[in-house]
């Protein structure tokens, strides 16, 4: 699990380790996620941007990335390999889980909840 608690420095620390900790606990795997070719794809990689020994070949469609292989820069070994799911399965995730009828759903963000606004702390325990 990854806290912005344990990265106080910027968010990019965190997404710099959630993808270095991908890329050394599934090496050479394939991971997916839902929307990830837009706007996602671009926010959460520039923390892995200039990190020495990495080299990233994209397959972009309509400007968007629909697929990204990390590669060891000198060896071209696969590290591993990023796909947006939505190419496989479009639609929104709570629809697709509903359609499947599996009894985890897609949450609902709390995009307006500020914890430091309602109780001055992070950690803020009850209902959203």
């Amino acid at each position: 699990m990854f806290d912005t608690s344990q990265y106080p420095h910027t968010p990019e620390d965190m997404f710099r380790s959630f993808w270095i900790s991908l890329i050394c606990h599934a090496p050479g795997c394939t991971v997916y996620f839902h929307n990830w070719a837009g706007y996602d794809s671009i926010l959460s990689l520039a923390a892995l941007v200039g990190v020495e020994g990495y080299k990233f070949v994209p397959i972009v469609r309509d400007g968007k990335v629909i697929s990204l292989t990390i590669q060891d820069s000198k060896t071209k070994t696969t590290y591993l390999t990023i796909k947006d799911s939505m190419k496989l399965i479009p639609g929104a995730l709570g629809k697709l889980a509903k359609e499947f009828g599996c009894d985890t759903r897609k949450g609902e963000f709390p995009h307006y909840f500020h914890p430091i606004e309602q109780t001055g702390s992070m950690n803020y325990i009850g209902r959203v």
